[in-house]
């Protein structure tokens, strides 16, 4: 989860945040869309598995971002069926659900 200053995580983008974020690396917006299936419709976190994305952008992006989703720190269960989750982010920070 942690991660250098100087990379951002890509799941904290809108769609409209990562296409300028593609588009400032100099890529065509279409970037965003492709990476976003990959981390959403496939489950992928690893530049090196998204296979229609160029090995030169692939490398770039391993450079500039991660995908780093919250990790669960502690899990409550209810006698009511209620789950109630400690999310850690990065930085430290944690959120509770």
């Amino acid at each position: 989860m942690n991660k250098p200053v100087n990379q951002v995580n890509l799941l904290d983008f809108t769609r409209a945040q990562m296409q300028e974020f593609f588009v400032a690396l100099g890529e065509k917006p279409f970037r965003a869309d492709q990476v976003m299936k990959w981390i959403y419709h496939y489950c992928v976190d690893d530049f090196d598995k998204m296979t229609n994305i160029n090995k030169t952008l692939r490398d770039k992006l391993k450079t500039l971002a991660v995908i780093a989703a919250p990790v669960v720190v502690t899990r409550q269960d209810s006698t009511d069926g209620t789950i109630k989750f400690v999310m850690g982010l990065a930085g430290g920070q944690e959120v509770e659900t």
